[in-house]
């Protein structure tokens, strides 16, 4: 089985403005449909707490998406390696099955790499020195954009497909692979 981890906070919504409030929340179009789509394990890996974690699900419309969802109160603080350790033990994964982690911080896609998880930065104007990130597979500037991506290769080729489409480029930006 695939796993999809999400990273919540700027991950799979943007901000109206600087400053954190639920008001400023940008709740991205067809978000709920596109990550329905996905064949495989949904999980939700945040630093948030609980309590911030249902209240951004329910603000984006995402009751009922995810298999499970992993707050700091279960796992720790991302990119602590225990957290990882327990992202699996809580969730149901195997460190054998492909996972993708969709994330907007690149040292916590580092941590993942440690066990061989494919990376996607999600940020709309990383640096150079994260775009030019070995430890980073792929970046799109927003989750749309990365669902759109391996919605259009999932169920159409297995993990071993993805990782054939290295060395794609991006065409307007819509995809980069480092």
């Amino acid at each position: 089985m695939i796993n999809w981890v999400f990273d919540l906070d700027l991950t799979l919504y943007e901000l109206n403005g600087n400053n954190f409030s639920y008001k400023n929340i940008i709740k991205p179009e067809n978000l709920r449909n596109n990550l329905q789509i996905l064949k495989g394990r949904k999980v939700l890996f945040t630093n948030g707490n609980l309590d911030h974690s249902v209240t951004c699900i329910h603000l984006l419309n995402l009751k009922n998406v995810f298999h499970k969802i992993l707050c700091r109160e279960l796992t720790g603080f991302k990119p602590s390696i225990n957290s990882y350790i327990k992202a699996y033990l809580f969730s149901g994964m195997k460190q054998d099955e492909p996972t993708i982690f969709f994330e907007d911080m690149i040292v916590n896609l580092e941590m993942s790499k440690k066990f061989n998880w494919t990376t996607v930065l999600i940020k709309k104007s990383p640096s150079n020195k994260e775009l030019n990130n070995k430890k980073v597979d792929y970046h799109f500037k927003d989750i749309n954009s990365a669902l759109d991506f391996f919605n259009s290769i999932n169920g159409i080729n297995s993990i071993n497909g993805i990782n054939s489409i290295n060395g794609i480029n991006s065409i307007n930006g819509i995809v980069n692979k480092i």
